[in-house]
């Protein structure tokens, strides 16, 4: 197995790591938008694989940290249920604030609905 298609040992999904791979989905990837988070999707190879991103909008270090883990969080809890052969990027947006990792989840499932990622 590739280094970004294996699993690491809690069992997460695959990551997109490869900050070309990143570039190439958020460049030609359709986005899909909520309050707080954006998802860019765009086809890929074998398992489905996601990256997440916290840029200064979000606010300092520790709010980026913190967006940055709730975003890999729901990753753990919804990738194992998208359909392979995805590549994503997941992006918090500035309004990110207090978000409660179960509410953030329920957001990016939605996202994912709408994307044609996951079935209900």
């Amino acid at each position: 197995m590739a280094d970004d298609e294996r699993r690491d040992g809690q069992g997460s999904p695959p990551k997109l790591r490869r900050p070309g791979d990143i570039r190439r989905v958020m460049r030609t990837g359709a986005a899909h938008g909520s309050e707080r988070v954006l998802v860019y999707v765009a086809p890929g190879r074998g398992p489905s694989r996601a990256a997440v991103i916290a840029g200064r909008r979000v606010g300092g270090a520790v709010a980026r940290n913190r967006a940055r883990r709730l975003l890999r969080e729901a990753w753990r809890a919804l990738g194992p249920g998208v359909e392979a052969g995805h590549d994503l990027v997941m992006v918090a947006r500035g309004p990110f604030g207090r978000a409660r990792t179960p509410e953030l989840i329920e957001e990016i499932e939605g996202l994912f609905l709408r994307a044609g990622l996951i079935e209900r």
